[in-house]
């Protein structure tokens, strides 16, 4: 039993697989659901899980995989069935070689990589603290994945915005190289890099009700037609590559007239 999130009707089937119940129940209560009284008086976060167990009298199955949504822009996206998915100090070496190809006209391989550490050393406090230990713990570089697909689709009507992590610390080493000299690599690559999903899955990692609780205050907010979207779970790799073995799918991205996001399938597994 796998949970996917990549939309409306696939959650809703993870869901059923995992409560072991039809999926029509499920829309139902959760389309007349109450949240302030479900949540009246509640302990946690996870009362919306236990409110639907009793509503149902369900008795849950653990999911055997877990697909997590990445959201990323590169160059390439079909490489990530070769290389899998980086950790952010793995991947950054690799995106200064290709990026080489824009500035060898300038620089030699030597003053651009001189140039990338300055632009690295002169990254904003937000990006840098990513690379820098507190309180004696390990940075953190990922790589990150979103449980529900349409939060990393729609980052804004979540309120969280971290999703572009790796392209956002890239973007800040090329402003700062482009301020320092009057170039314009940041536009060259914003003009060539392609927004991309990856689609990846692993082995659930937290308890049931962790994975279940976003989902269903996602769906909630989608039946509700609330423009607000609920439900962010993140997968955090801890410093470890994503193997290519993993990978289920890549596909690029793009937003039509409407605000509407649009992928479109590169690869599948």
């Amino acid at each position: 039993m796998i949970i996917n999130c990549e939309s409306l009707d696939t959650s809703l089937e993870s869901l059923a697989g995992v409560y072991n119940c039809d999926k029509d129940s499920i829309y139902n209560e959760l389309k007349n659901a109450n949240l302030e009284r479900i949540y009246e008086g509640a302990s946690d976060e996870y009362e919306i899980h236990r409110w639907l167990c009793s509503r149902l009298n369900l008795a849950p199955s653990e999911p055997d995989y877990v697909w997590w949504f990445h959201f990323t822009r590169v160059l390439e996206p079909q490489k990530f069935f070769k290389n899998g998915i980086l950790p952010t100090d793995k991947i950054l070496p690799i995106m200064r070689d290709e990026f080489y190809s824009f500035v060898k006209c300038f620089w030699t391989p030597e003053q651009w990589r001189e140039n990338w550490d300055y632009g690295f050393k002169e990254l904003p406090m937000t990006d840098a603290l990513k690379f820098t230990p507190l309180w004696g713990c390990r940075p953190d570089y990922g790589p990150n994945g979103m449980l529900v697909k349409d939060v990393g689709l729609y980052p804004k009507r979540s309120r969280c915005g971290y999703f572009w992590e790796r392209p956002e610390i890239v973007d800040g080493i090329l402003t700062a190289i482009d301020r320092r000299f009057k170039t314009n690599i940041m536009q060259c690559f914003m003009d060539l890099a392609i927004a991309s999903v990856v689609t990846f899955q692993a082995k659930p990692d937290r308890s049931l009700e962790e994975f279940t609780t976003p989902i269903l205050l996602y769906l909630h907010s989608y039946l509700k037609q609330d423009e607000s979207l609920c439900g962010v779970c993140n997968f955090d790799a801890k410093n470890k590559t994503i193997g290519p073995e993993r990978v289920v799918k890549i596909e690029t991205m793009e937003y039509d007239s409407s605000g509407r996001a649009v992928c479109s399938l590169v690869k599948q597994s």
